[in-house]
């Protein structure tokens, strides 16, 4: 079968979540506009991606001073991501530091969102440390142990007839594969979710596809907090699943008619008029969908 759009995690778990905010971000094409949470979430994105790649040889680490080297050198890397350059499919993007500056209210909110980014920093390599020190007991070299840790993929695009992802990283160790996500998400989204065991599934499936073998486990990592969640991958199941999820999405959003998209007032961060939690400002889509329901009643 010929795809003329492709699904992705995202769009599968917006339209699940509303499929309204669905129809008013894809089908209108209102986008939500850069915010601060999203421009520190690519900015730790960036600098994870710029951590790896290390050079081993010649970097000034080794393994009887690693436990504080590479926080200092993630620090490095921080300001180093900070004003680096940044282009989005050829175009000039700002730094994060322009970016971040053109979103804060004033000098004290920017301080205070640089503080947060780093310390988010900090709590990945907590993690990473622990993770790192498995593998340099079992090595007299550190050139050894960085080349066996390291991810093997690092945003790995997956890119089908049907489909589009990014996986933030791909690791193999102890002779498992793990398809992994980087989240900086706050502490109420720690933990097992729908959403992200459904992202992880299609990502699973489509590496499968693209490079013959399947996750053994999708993972996320809280870098707010240090902290991972791993998801077992069925591997009977889960190529079958993922492409009826998605076969099921792109006949479900054919349709350029509104009233085939529904709004979901039950939904937990729906903050229009008609939900329970009118009086909150979660949604960015909101506002137009007051309105839009407002025209409706008055039709």
């Amino acid at each position: 079968m010929a795809y003329t759009r492709k699904a992705s995690a995202s769009q599968i778990n917006m339209y699940n979540a509303c499929p309204y905010k669905w129809f008013l971000r894809y089908k209108r094409g209102v986008k939500e506009p850069t915010n601060l949470s999203m421009t520190k979430g690519s900015m730790i994105h960036s600098i994870i991606e710029e951590f790896y790649k290390l050079n081993p040889k010649n970097c000034g680490i080794t393994l009887r001073n690693y436990k504080t080297a590479f926080p200092e050198y993630s620090m490095d890397v921080f300001d180093k991501v900070l004003i680096m350059p940044r282009t989005y499919f050829g175009k000039d993007l700002p730094t994060y530091d322009e970016e971040l500056k053109a979103l804060c209210k004033d000098d004290f909110e920017y301080v205070k969102e640089i503080i947060d980014v780093k310390n988010m920093v900090r709590n990945y390599m907590q993690l990473f440390l622990m993770q790192f020190e498995q593998y340099a007991r079992k090595s007299e070299y550190f050139t050894q142990t960085w080349y066996t840790m390291r991810l093997k993929f690092s945003e790995l695009e997956l890119n089908t007839d049907n489909f589009i992802g990014y996986a933030d990283a791909i690791i193999e160790k102890d002779g498992r594969l793990i398809i992994n996500d980087w989240k900086t998400s706050s502490y109420y989204r720690i933990g097992y979710s729908e959403e992200y065991e459904l992202q992880l599934k299609l990502y699973a499936a489509k590496y499968a596809e693209l490079h013959g073998a399947i996750p053994d486990f999708g993972a996320i990592t809280f870098v707010r907090v240090g902290m991972q969640c791993l998801y077992p991958i069925n591997k009977e199941t889960v190529v079958d699943e993922a492409n009826k999820i998605i076969s099921e999405f792109l006949s479900k959003t054919e349709s350029d008619d509104e009233n085939d998209y529904p709004r979901n007032y039950q939904h937990q961060f729906c903050t229009c008029n008609m939900s329970k939690n009118k009086d909150k400002d979660w949604c960015f889509y909101q506002n137009i969908c007051n309105e839009d329901i407002l025209n409706e009643t008055e039709e």
